[in-house]
């Protein structure tokens, strides 16, 4: 049996969480990416209004994006971290922010260089706001009883 010394530790660690969560986090976000860019050029070709459009994708792809981070971005010591609604209405909280900047961007952007390059700008601001949040706020590592 292989036993872990403190710098197989600090690699697990870095590996695990510290580094690679915003990668996961990335992952799953380009999922949901697609699952709201499909929503929204869906609704935009059928004549929805762009600000509606990009609500209703949002919540579509929020969904998807809160099931798919407790499983696969803030994982634990390997465990998935605990759904909760509670926890659903924070990771939703945090990424209203983020739906309010990018719909504040797509809007201001869109007659200036396109919709498709509007709508990718605004991924990108609602992207660092929505990592930010959920790292910091929704999937913040809390202390062990044992102080670690």
């Amino acid at each position: 049996m292989l036993r872990k010394g403190r710098l197989g530790k600090q690699f697990t660690s870095y590996v695990t969480h510290d580094r690679a969560e915003p990668w996961r986090f990335a992952f799953v976000g380009l999922f949901a990416t697609a699952v709201d860019f499909l929503i929204f050029f869906i609704l935009a070709r059928i004549n929805v209004s762009v600000i509606a459009a990009n609500i209703l994708a949002f919540f579509v792809a929020n969904i998807f994006s809160y099931f798919a981070n407790t499983a696969v971005t803030f994982r634990r010591d390997g465990q998935r971290v605990e759904k909760s609604v509670a926890r659903y209405l924070q990771f939703l909280l945090a990424h209203l922010f983020g739906l309010a900047t990018s719909t504040g961007v797509l809007v201001v952007a869109t007659p200036v260089i396109g919709l498709l390059l509007a709508k990718a700008a605004a991924t990108g601001v609602g992207f660092m706001s929505n990592y930010l949040l959920s790292s910091r706020l929704v999937f913040r590592n809390k202390p062990n009883n044992d102080g670690q």
